[in-house]
């Protein structure tokens, strides 16, 4: 039996442009992680699928701020740059 294995969008030391995609308020629970939007992150790892239920919410990666900020983030909140993109 053959399964498919889907790689990683991002790899260990690259950094990318983060737009976070919850709810924007200083009321929210990630009002730190929304003031980083627009920011670019350096991907720290990818979050093993023990820790994650990559089904509902999909991959997950640790990610750094140049402020040194880290957070767990999702692979949507994260954008290659257009010649990293993969077809």
């Amino acid at each position: 039996m053959v399964t498919h294995i889907r790689r990683s969008k991002f790899r260990r030391g690259q950094t990318v442009p983060f737009t976070y995609k919850c709810f924007e308020s200083e009321e929210s629970h990630d009002a730190e992680l929304w003031h980083h939007t627009n920011q670019k992150a350096t991907v720290i790892r990818k979050l093993p699928k023990k820790d994650i239920d990559e089904h509902e919410v999909g991959r997950m990666y640790n990610v750094r701020f140049k402020d040194g900020f880290k957070y767990d983030v999702t692979e949507e909140e994260l954008k290659p740059h257009k010649k990293q993109a993969r077809k």
